[in-house]
């Protein structure tokens, strides 16, 4: 009987043992399926501003450029570029599409962020933020859902009404700049967006021409 008992114990024991070598085995198997999920993250592109939030980490800090107002090709969105690009050797130059830099531009605000900063550069800082894996624009508005975190808000801007088209952008309300061009050079220029009440808004609430807020968030 007590041999029986001990090879019974045995028994046991080498199953326990086979039970928590396969569990260790998948525990691994899955943490190394998940690691990866804890280290993802995200890039965005901070406008109008030279450094990230303390949420984020910074890449590189650059300026805005985009197509001249005045051409109907080129890019449609505007790049944030860094200040010592790499060019590749023996290379010859293209004169068929271009790039230019970018300023602000006031409208009627006179008392307005934009009318301080008029015709002077666009900052830009590329962010990474860790933890999180998705990114969100929310315009005419300068806050966040529950749960996500603000990077930063501001305002809407676009190029002016009557140029070529390019993109609404979100810039960091501080609206920082970069030494200025002339007033009578003319690149990828930035203007306040303001609800057209006159043409199928929802106004009210919205207000006709008063610049529209931003929030970048992340989750």
């Amino acid at each position: 009987k007590v041999d029986v008992l001990h090879q019974l114990l045995e028994d046991v024991n080498q199953t326990s043992l086979r039970a928590v070598l396969e569990l260790e085995q998948r525990t691994s198997s899955e943490w190394t399926r998940l690691l990866p999920l804890f280290n993802a993250g995200l890039t965005y592109v901070r406008w109008g501003h030279d450094d990230c939030p303390s949420t984020a980490a910074l890449l590189f800090t650059g300026f805005m450029g985009g197509s001249h107002a005045g051409d109907p090709g080129n890019g449609a969105n505007q790049l944030c570029l860094p200040f010592n690009p790499q060019y590749t050797p023996n290379v010859g130059a293209s004169d068929k599409s271009w790039i230019t830099g970018s300023a602000y531009k006031k409208a009627n605000e006179e008392n307005s962020r934009s009318a301080v900063v008029h015709d002077h550069n666009i900052p830009c800082a590329v962010c990474n933020v860790t933890l999180r894996s998705r990114v969100l624009m929310i315009p005419a508005r300068n806050d966040c859902p529950s749960g996500w975190t603000r990077e930063y808000y501001g305002f809407i801007m676009a190029p002016l009404n009557t140029a070529y088209k390019g993109t609404y952008s979100c810039i960091d309300r501080e609206m920082r700049t970069l030494p200025g061009h002339d007033a009578s050079q003319t690149g990828y220029d930035l203007y306040s967006v303001g609800a057209y009440c006159r043409f199928r808004f929802n106004c009210p609430p919205y207000k006709h021409g008063i610049p529209l807020t931003c929030a970048v968030c992340t989750k």
